[in-house]
């Protein structure tokens, strides 16, 4: 009797320190939960070249393949947000005005520049300064190594004998280009050729020029002016260094004779 006494109070005793243990386990432990890291976005001071509209009318301001500040070689971010947000906007919204009533409205860029002959000299400026725009833009890259496919490497041996040559063709001819203008090159069926117009001039109008347009360096002042004042030699070479062969590969064709 005693011995199963004994064991009885063993097992009330096991129990009650269970159940104390348990109770402990149970008991809620006040934790400090941090403060919620604050994240802030940053903004950029540039603003965005999608969000760059023209006024109403049948041209728009198609974008640019890069952000402001992504071609720092080149131009600095105030200044691509200067020539691209104002200065070729505000080709588009003048283009817009003049196309009214010339018989044009519902061409495309493209035919429009081809079709400038006799046309008033404001729709002429216009147009060419938003076109001409519209190439330079693609015909720079934020990288410099892109290069010409084996068709188009092909024609330029045969136009210039290199690439290395090209390029310090263009180079010659934009730099003793004098006064504001546009340095080009394009394709005349396979042949091409290197050049400069006037102004806001397109090849279209140009009887040296005549041919489909692969690349176009913009020679106004206000292109360069600021990042290497009058230093248009080191302007060209960065832009020459920048040039986008995707683009050119892409626009170059030649038709079966």
């Amino acid at each position: 009797m005693t011995n199963k006494l004994f064991s009885y109070s063993i097992a009330v005793l096991i129990l009650a320190i269970s159940l104390q243990s348990c109770r402990k386990n149970q008991e809620l432990i006040e934790v400090q939960i941090p403060e919620r890291s604050t994240f802030e976005t940053k903004k950029s001071k540039y603003t965005d070249p999608a969000a760059v509209k023209s006024k109403q009318g049948p041209f728009e301001m198609l974008g640019l393949p890069y952000k402001y500040d992504e071609i720092g070689d080149i131009a600095t971010p105030e200044q691509m947000q200067l020539h691209y947000a104002q200065i070729h906007l505000s080709y588009a919204n003048g283009l817009n005005s003049q196309i009214h009533n010339s018989g044009l409205e519902k061409d495309s860029i493209t035919l429009v520049v081809k079709k400038l002959e006799g046309k008033t000299v404001a729709l002429q400026d216009k147009a060419g300064g938003y076109y001409n725009h519209n190439v330079y833009w693609n015909t720079l890259s934020k990288t410099t190594d892109s290069k010409p496919n084996d068709v188009l490497n092909a024609a330029i041996i045969n136009s210039f004998g290199s690439v290395s040559e090209l390029k310090k063709q263009l180079l010659t001819a934009g730099k003793y280009h004098i006064g504001s203008g546009w340095l080009w090159l394009v394709n005349n069926n396979g042949t091409l050729s290197v050049g400069t117009t006037n102004n806001n001039e397109v090849p279209a109008l140009n009887p040296i020029l005549k041919g489909e347009v692969l690349f176009a360096i913009d020679l106004w002042e206000h292109a360069y002016i600021q990042k290497f004042q009058t230093d248009k030699e080191a302007y060209l070479n960065s832009c020459i260094e920048h040039l986008n062969w995707e683009y050119a590969n892409k626009n170059f064709i030649v038709l079966p004779k």
